[in-house]
């Protein structure tokens, strides 16, 4: 093919959707071949494409860097953005492998519920990951350091630190995670 019709293909996959920006590498396709994060550009990359729909059920994500998520625009209200929101959930793996992210802010009153680095899980894993220095304000429902709400996932090995606030009519706050469910596990 030469070189134009090679452009021609690449700009039609990205209108149909079937190409998909990519992170810091990996297929991620298993444990072995993960996606990698490697910056807070990954991590952002991964919280638009999860929000936008797509869930990523049976792929793998592993942070191979500690981040800072101290710079703009996730260091002013409204913050982070969450990985997921009330209509799409994240349902993969992800391994913090051991590092840790620091400077999680978040004032968001604008989610029906599920607050947190995560919004909700579903069938999703995470592990291997710490959170330091986490500040998040909520005026809804399901607030948690790591995720707002658990139904059927597995959390294990990992912590945070800071402060989580959540003032909803059901509240559910938690350090770790706002709400978990019979289908969940830490």
């Amino acid at each position: 093919l030469n070189m134009k019709k090679l452009v021609a293909i690449s700009i039609l996959l990205l209108i149909c959707g079937l190409a998909k920006a990519q992170f810091s590498g990996g297929p991620g396709t298993s444990a072995d071949h993960p996606y990698f994060i490697s910056s807070v550009t990954d991590l952002a990359l991964l919280a638009t494409n999860v929000n936008n729909g797509t869930p990523y059920s049976g792929y793998f994500f592993k942070q191979t860097t500690d981040l800072d998520l101290n710079v703009a625009p996730y260091n002013t209200t409204p913050g982070w953005p969450c990985i997921g929101n009330d209509t799409h959930v994240f349902s993969g793996t992800y391994d913090g492998n051991g590092h840790k992210i620091t400077n999680l802010f978040i004032n968001n009153t604008t989610l029906t519920w599920g607050v947190g680095l995560f919004c909700q899980l579903n069938g999703a894993t995470i592990k291997n990951l710490g959170l330091e220095s986490v500040n998040i304000t909520s005026s809804k429902d399901y607030v948690g350091g790591l995720v707002g709400y658990v139904s059927g996932g597995a959390i294990s090995n990992s912590y945070s630190t800071g402060s989580v606030t959540g003032t909803g009519t059901a509240a559910n706050v938690g350090g770790l995670v706002g709400s978990l469910t019979a289908g969940g596990t830490i």
